[in-house]
């Protein structure tokens, strides 16, 4: 018998800039992907806190101002220990200063997180879903803000 369970993550887009963006944020995960940060809720914990939370332990960015609109969704599935998983992530839109092109994870799964040139992105980023999403909050932000 197969077990079915959803799973929900929330993350964020973060670009340097929403104006004149150069640059986005990427998480290396130890797992071996590369894709941008999220993560799940911790209890009751409202979806935008557990999203600003786990931008926060992959990256080390605490100053994310989201733009106004709505979270983008992305939908897949996998399959772990016999178990398939539907899995949907809320990814909103943000800015944040790039200090630095490294930023400090505080998480031991999260191998690198930085500051990707947008010229980069589409050969560092591991899922084309990812790269869909990518382009989806591009054009959000250079044609509807």
């Amino acid at each position: 018998m197969h077990q079915n369970k959803k799973d929900y993550a929330y993350g964020c887009i973060i670009f340097n800039d929403i104006q004149n963006p150069t640059h986005v944020v990427l998480v290396h995960h130890a797992s071996g992907h590369i894709a941008f940060p999220k993560g799940h809720k911790e209890g009751d914990e409202d979806t935008i806190i557990a999203m600003r939370r786990e931008v926060k332990e992959e990256t080390g960015i605490t100053d994310v101002v989201l733009v106004d609109a709505e979270p983008l969704v992305e939908r897949y599935s996998f399959k772990t220990d016999g178990i398939k998983y539907e899995k949907e992530v809320l990814f909103w839109i943000g800015s944040a200063p790039m200090h630095d092109t490294e930023l400090q994870p505080e998480l031991p799964d999260v191998v690198r997180a930085w500051w990707c040139s947008l010229a980069d992105v589409a050969k560092t980023l591991t899922y084309t879903e990812s790269y869909a999403l990518y382009n989806k909050s591009l054009d959000i932000i250079q044609h509807h803000l």
